[in-house]
């Protein structure tokens, strides 16, 4: 069977965007049971343009470009606390935050501009989650991005797809980028590195990436690609 998606225009003036949650996920109920809004009004958070969700935090980006993190859960429970807050840092001189992405471990935190300038997060820890300060990364231009457990995962404004290697949460601009074949409009990933993109006519790709690590030199990743040259494939679901 295939699926086909709709891209949403989050800028569009008709659009307005709400936050909804999930509630009754566990892990005999996966699917959980019932959409809960967010009143993000509370906080004093205007439109939410774009969000993504950790373990523990929530990270999200209001229609204005500031970025904000949500420390704590919001469940039935109306005496469950919960805050949002207000992430310190601009982006570069002229330009707006567009989008932000965590992962699941709520250790890597990168942001996107509203041109293409891609940033990380410096100095997240367990007990100072949201960080110092966003350090510009070099090297490509990114319009959407996805988070692993160590890898950043990137669609170029031409489509094109690009890995961050070496992402670490004390290295969170990661050490260099490599392409990777496939032409998509937006991409999202496991923390085991199992890509889904949707491509332009809103059809659903995904694809599986593995790692490897020499015997001699535990720590040094090995180019899956060298060794297993399919794993390049997408699979059209």
């Amino acid at each position: 069977m295939h699926h086909y998606f709709k891209l949403v225009n989050f800028t569009c003036s008709l659009f307005i965007p709400k936050v909804v949650q999930r509630t009754g996920i566990s892990n005999l109920c996966p699917e959980g049971y019932r959409w809960v809004d967010v009143k993000l009004s509370t906080f004093g958070i205007p439109k939410v343009m774009h969000l993504s969700c950790g373990a523990l935090s929530t990270w999200a980006v209001d229609d204005n470009g500031q970025i904000w993190l949500r420390i704590g859960r919001e469940e039935d429970n109306s005496q469950a606390t919960q805050a949002w807050l207000p992430v310190e840092g601009k982006p570069l001189s002229g330009c707006r935050f567009a989008k932000v992405a965590v992962n699941s471990q709520d250790t890597i935190v990168w942001a996107v501009d509203d041109r293409y300038n891609v940033y990380a997060r410096d100095k997240i820890t367990p007990t100072f989650p949201i960080g110092t300060l966003w350090v510009v990364v070099p090297g490509t231009g990114v319009k959407d991005i996805c988070v692993s457990q160590h890898k950043v995962w990137a669609i170029c404004p031409n489509g094109d797809i690009a890995c961050r290697y070496g992402v670490s949460e004390t290295n969170c601009v990661g050490d260099y980028w490599k392409k990777v074949p496939g032409n998509f409009e937006l991409i999202s990933v496991s923390p085991d590195d199992r890509l889904w993109a949707i491509d332009h006519n809103g059809q659903l790709f995904h694809r599986k990436t593995q790692s490897f690590f020499g015997t001699q030199a535990p720590l040094k990743r090995r180019s899956y690609s060298t060794l297993f040259p399919n794993e390049d494939d997408w699979e059209f679901i």
